[in-house]
């Protein structure tokens, strides 16, 4: 190799040892940069991947103290925030008398509160959040409950629609007395009710109360204890809207009148609740009733089917609820020691009426005035029927003979002196039976003896074998689960088979 070779070696071998070192340097300089980088994140990183989440999260605006309505929605609103992500907010709410707290999500920020349109009990509540990492939970205005909003819960009195209560007084002898009752069941809505009413048969089992409204004749309808008297058949069919709207018009306490009843199949007991709450500044001093009726009744009335008819009350006393507040009052009847032990639980309606204690004189002869009673106005009404859903007997009423009359040849003549139904002659007898399903079947029968059966109308038999004297008809109707119903009429019959 020449010299010259050797040199050029010699340079190649400098310019390699020169660039390593400066490799070598500017390697770990860098390389010394990065891990005091890494050991400063590794302070803030949990097994050095995520950084560590160490904020609680706030709750930046709640409603707080607010006001709710009886039968209506109350939103309670919250905005809260965190540096990484609130993940869990609970709203914690109760009523003033529960012990409990009840718990739901308010993570979108807001919650409908639904207030019972029956209680004006006061709410409380409060809310919690917390994040991902466990910072919380954060409270307002407190974790536990042990402070908290209240929402202020008052009556919604706008929205107390007053429904008025009819008393329709009748005998089993009135001729127009049909005609009142028809109108009154044919117009009466259970669902949505205008009004409630009850049949009061002055000679069956009503002649105390109806002596108490002295009581002219027959046909009379009181609606809401007098406030209103409607004598006859003509005028309460022509003005029958008219009157019903004069006294759902009228002034009135705020009252609201909550009834619940139930059968005990135990006892064969009906048992009835009463809530009355007051919204007047004043107390409120009233007389409370509640009427038990037969929807499809035992009794005719002029040979025609009544319904929600009289048997007895339930509850009958003075009250007293003081200004801005509720009471309650309970009630037992037992049907066996009232002698009604042939009840039927699922043909009974209860109707509750509160009355006004301060009397008015009004008269129950409108326009003659001159038999005065002491009309306690009705305040507040609720009924309700006692076996919901349940299957009702058949009604069924014998429309001919006419009760009470005299019968020529199956022809009503007038009434009789004595007021008992009497017969001459050949004469058919018609009935009338309905039921809320399907009548299956109608029975005839003359002193307990059948005398014929009908499964379609027309029911009517003609009578033409030989009677004299007093005798029992009886007609029996039954319905597709084999529940009946009688109705019975005494007469006096002179048939001889030579005057067919």
């Amino acid at each position: 190799m020449s010299i010259v070779s050797r040199l050029l070696a010699l340079v190649v071998v400098a310019i390699l040892l020169i660039s390593s070192a400066y490799a070598i340097f500017y390697l770990d300089i860098f390389t010394d940069d990065s891990d005091e980088e890494t050991d400063d994140t590794s302070d803030n990183n949990d097994n050095g991947n995520e950084t560590k989440d160490t904020e609680p999260p706030t709750i930046d605006d709640i409603t707080g103290d607010t006001t709710g309505t009886t039968g209506k929605t109350t939103t309670l609103f919250v905005s809260f925030s965190d540096n990484e992500n609130v993940t869990e907010a609970k709203l914690f709410y109760k009523q003033a008398s529960e012990v409990s707290w009840r718990e739901t999500s308010i993570l979108s920020g807001f919650v409908d509160l639904e207030i019972p349109s029956d209680s004006d009990e006061n709410w409380y509540y409060y809310i919690t959040v917390d994040d991902a990492a466990g910072n919380g939970p954060v409270g307002d205005p407190s974790t536990n409950g042990s402070v908290y909003y209240t929402v202020d819960v008052s009556f919604d009195t706008s929205e107390i629609d007053h429904i008025v209560f009819i008393e329709d007084a009748a005998s089993t002898d009135c001729s127009n007395c049909p005609v009142v009752g028809t109108l009154l069941y044919d117009s009466f809505n259970p669902e949505e009710p205008e009004f409630y009413y009850v049949t009061m048969i002055y000679d069956v089992n009503a002649k105390d109360h109806l002596d108490n409204l002295n009581v002219y004749g027959f046909p009379t309808t009181y609606l809401d204890g007098g406030y209103q008297v409607v004598f006859g058949s003509t005028d309460f069919e022509t003005n029958f809207n008219q009157n019903l709207q004069k006294a759902q018009a009228r002034n009135k306490p705020e009252l609201l009148l909550n009834l619940e009843s139930w059968w005990d199949d135990n006892s064969s007991e009906l048992h009835m609740t009463v809530t009355l709450n007051n919204r007047e500044t004043l107390p409120y001093k009233g007389i409370l009733k509640t009427y038990i009726t037969e929807i499809n009744s035992r009794w005719t009335v002029y040979g025609h089917p009544t319904h929600y008819t009289f048997l007895d009350y339930g509850i009958n006393k003075d009250i007293e609820v003081e200004a801005q507040d509720s009471d309650t009052f309970t009630g037992v009847w037992n049907p066996n020691k009232e002698g009604f032990s042939d009840i039927y639980a699922e043909n009974l309606y209860i109707i509750a009426v509160v009355s006004n204690k301060t009397a008015v004189e009004k008269f129950s002869d409108p326009p003659d005035n001159e038999h005065p009673f002491n009309a306690n106005y009705v305040d507040a009404t609720d009924g309700t029927v006692v076996v919901e859903g349940g299957n009702l007997p058949p009604s069924v009423g014998i429309t001919n003979p006419k009760p009470g009359r005299l019968h020529i040849f199956g022809n009503e003549l007038f009434a009789t002196f004595s007021l008992k139904t009497i017969l001459i002659g050949r004469t058919t007898i018609t009935a009338q039976a309905s039921d809320d399903t399907n009548v299956t079947k109608v029975e005839f029968y003359v002193d307990d003896e059948l005398v014929a059966e009908f499964e379609d109308e027309p029911y009517e038999w003609t009578w033409k074998q030989l009677a004299l004297f007093k005798h029992e008809i009886k007609v029996i109707a039954y319905d597709n689960e084999g529940i009946s119903t009688t109705t019975e009429m005494e007469v006096s019959a002179f048939i001889r088979p030579s005057l067919l």
